[in-house]
């Protein structure tokens, strides 16, 4: 093969040339047998190329056609076929299964279709299944399917509907039909263009509408007898059940939320000042069902019931208990998994775990990283849109990561010292030492996604995980394990009490650590490109074998770098033309003052930073912002941008500005001047206008989310002359 490869060149060309530059180097033969060496992970970086078809189905700004992916598949596995070099052959693969990916997201996308309301209705009563029911201390939210709405026909009603209603009106039971008075909304659009796409979120829920009720809702028919109602209705049960006798065990009302939350993975009665806590110390991952949780219950099940028919002679020399005491651990996962509410890290934990007890009953060793990639796979073909969502891509890499801690790393564990004798402190160290390790991997490895979903980074992550993981680990979990055994008994209450005390300590650790100065760091939003390229940088390195893995870590460089140097926008506006915001000169966003729209606000702040000057009455003048009652001027690397409030502001000065941002319809007032107003943000969304050295650029919330089957763009208003005049001499109030 090297004496062909190195053959020169008979025809002319570049690509000749690069061939045999290559081989009279000795590339080729080196990057196959580089290629060989990655062999025994192909069908791992198989499971990585299906995750990225999977994005990128999401990446597209309009639905593709159903046969692009499916063409690319036929012809991958045609080059495969013909293909004799193993880098070729790799390349095929490779693109087969990013094509499966692409086309498994697009199935998905297409088998649960449910109509989107493109309008809002007025409060009306509407019937409905409750399918889901989510306890919430001061407003309970509800799912309901098989819906009648007045005013909307069959094509146009959603499949799905979320509400809330008062706490003080009550929960529905699972499966009744109720009646309730409501007003149901579009879902939410993004808040910001690059912002998430709640619409999304919300579509591969089959939930094509939100809203809020009044008054208290009616049962028109109890749930139906049928086994899978009756099932639902008993998972829910025993939820609310579990949840109450926390509340019995544990007095303080965060320390039994927070505990809650550790056993079933509920988190929406979690206090808002210590759901907040925990993601500035950098502990919100030991609120999600977890590895912890499954294997603990896992190990423990197995272990007892293996042991406990070795002490039966009929049973162990006539069957094979382990065999038995895996069926048993197999099934009590997977009920634990559905009374856990199914998160994607309850999940992922379940598929692993699962894995390993089917390698029990087939007679075969499980491999951890064949484990995971069998799980992300089935999960991914499952529910594809699980990909881009931060729980999966955090749970995941944290495990993997651990994972190649675990192949690359070797500790010599010694317990004892040279004569035999135990050192406890030896013991302690090594133990310290491990979870020092592998905090710096998980917390190094999740730091990634941690910026691009929330653009904050906990600073003392490890400190906090440094006390708070033995507490989890060697108490709290266990204890909570003992309660759910001993809760059909009735002798859940002492344990529960246990599990709540350290419950309560990792609260105070996390209140702790989140009051330290500087706890959290504020990100710059990441780019989908930036986090591409991280991720990869992170599969080279926990999955590439031999030194080229370390080039991952200038790769995550290269991701991490990337908001640093990203444009900010210089104003922001709503959808509704109520809010709006000018960036500072480091980049954080300047609110005008007032109090509606809150949501917004919190995103924008969220995402960019709050700013730590205050938008006066006549603006701010250090950021170039002049303002009277009318509107704003500002002025940024030489040229003009008007923030209008009213057609006066408009008339007077829309055509001397070089770009132009009303709350008012405007385009009788400006001309040629780009402008976004009224109409233009509710047709295409909130808008970010950005000053750069070729001019203005604006770019709508709409433009950059594409128009996907979760988000249908509403057609253009005609709007009449008179009407338009009649608006644009109102003021609007900014409020």
């Amino acid at each position: 093969m090297s004496d062909r490869t190195a053959a020169p060149a008979t025809s002319g060309g570049l690509w000749p040339g690069v061939v045999t530059a290559w081989a009279r180097f000795g590339l080729l033969p080196a990057i196959a047998a580089e290629l060989e060496r990655q062999a025994p992970r192909a069908f791992v970086w198989m499971v990585a190329a299906f995750g990225g078809g999977v994005a990128l189905f999401f990446a597209w700004l309009h639905d593709p056609p159903i046969w692009a992916a499916p063409l690319v598949m036929v012809l991958a596995i045609a080059l495969a076929v013909i293909a004799r070099g193993r880098g070729l052959r790799a390349l095929a693969f490779c693109a087969l299964a990013v094509a499966a990916g692409h086309t498994a997201a697009d199935i998905r996308s297409r088998l649960i279709a449910t109509p989107v309301l493109m309008r809002s209705l007025t409060a009306q009563e509407i019937h409905g299944r409750v399918v889901a029911a989510e306890f919430r201390p001061t407003s309970h939210r509800v799912v309901l399917d098989r819906l009648t709405v007045p005013g909307l026909d069959a094509a146009e009603t959603p499949v799905r509907v979320r509400v809330t209603i008062p706490a003080k009106n009550g929960l529905p039971k699972v499966g009744d039909r109720i009646a309730v008075r409501a007003v149901l909304r579009r879902p939410l659009r993004p808040a910001m263009p690059d912002g998430f796409d709640f619409q999304r979120g919300l579509y591969f829920q089959q939930i094509g509408a939100t809203g809020f009720t009044f008054g208290a809702w009616t049962v028109e028919q109890a749930a139906p007898d049928g086994p899978a109602d009756r099932f639902t209705a008993w998972l829910q049960g025993v939820r609310r059940h579990v949840a109450e006798r926390v509340r019995l065990a544990v007095g303080d009302p965060g320390d039994a939320a927070a505990t809650a939350a550790l056993i079933m993975g509920e988190q929406t009665a979690i206090p808002n000042d210590l759901q907040d806590a925990y993601r500035k110390s950098g502990l919100a991952h030991l609120l999600s069902i977890s590895g912890v949780h499954m294997s603990l219950l896992a190990a423990a099940v197995f272990f007892v019931v293996r042991r406990g028919l070795a002490l039966i002679p009929a049973i162990a020399l006539r069957l094979d208990t382990k065999k038995i005491a895996a069926w048993v651990a197999l099934g009590a996962t997977t009920l634990y998994v559905l009374i856990s509410g199914l998160s994607v890290p309850a999940e992922r934990s379940f598929l692993m775990i699962g894995v390993v007890l089917v390698a029990i009953l087939l007679d075969r060793t499980a491999s951890s990283l064949r484990t995971i990639a069998w799980a992300a796979l089935v999960l991914m073909a499952i529910y594809p849109e699980a990909v881009i969502g931060a729980s999966f891509q955090m749970s995941f890499m944290a495990v993997l990561s651990l994972i190649a801690i675990a192949e690359y790393v070797r500790l010599r564990v010694r317990w004892r010292g040279p004569e035999g004798e135990f050192q406890p402190f030896r013991a302690v160290a090594i133990i310290f030492a491990g979870l020092v390790v592998t905090d710096i991997a998980a917390s190094g490895s999740t730091a990634l996604y941690a910026i691009y979903h929330f653009n904050r980074f906990p600073t003392y992550s490890m400190v906090s995980n440094f006390f708070a993981g033995p507490i989890t680990g060697l108490w709290v979990m266990p204890w909570g394990l003992i309660a759910m055994l001993a809760m059909p008994f009735g002798l859940d209450q002492m344990p529960l009490k246990l599990m709540g005390e350290g419950v309560g300590l990792v609260n105070d650790i996390a209140r702790t650590v989140a009051g330290w100065q500087g706890a959290q760091v504020h990100v710059p939003p990441m780019s989908p490109v930036a986090l591409a390229i991280g991720t990869f940088g992170l599969l080279v390195i926990c999955l590439w074998r031999g030194r080229l893995r370390y080039a991952g870590f200038a790769i995550m460089g290269l991701a991490f770098a990337q908001p640093w140097l990203a444009d900010v926008p210089d104003v922001l506006m709503d959808e509704n033309a109520k809010v709006i915001a000018v960036s500072d000169r480091h980049g954080a966003m300047m609110l005008r003052p007032g109090r509606g729209e809150k949501f917004t606000r919190e995103i924008w702040q969220d995402r960019y930073g709050p700013s730590a000057q205050t938008w006066a009455a006549n603006g701010v003048a250090d950021e170039g912002l002049s303002c009277d009652r009318e509107g704003c001027i500002l002025t940024r690397d030489g040229r003009k941008v008007l923030l209008a409030f009213s057609a006066a502001a408009l008339a007077e000065d829309c055509a001397q500005a070089d770009a132009a941002i009303s709350f008012i319809p405007g385009r009788a007032f400006c001309g040629r001047t780009p402008l976004a107003d009224l109409f233009d943000v509710r047709r295409r969304g909130a808008v970010a206008l950005r000053v750069n050295g070729d001019g203005v650029d604006i770019r709508y919330a709409l433009d950059r989310a594409g128009e996907r089957r979760w988000a249908p763009q509403p057609k253009p208003r005609a709007v009449e002359p008179v009407e338009e005049a009649e608006e644009q001499t109102e003021s609007v109030d900014a409020n």
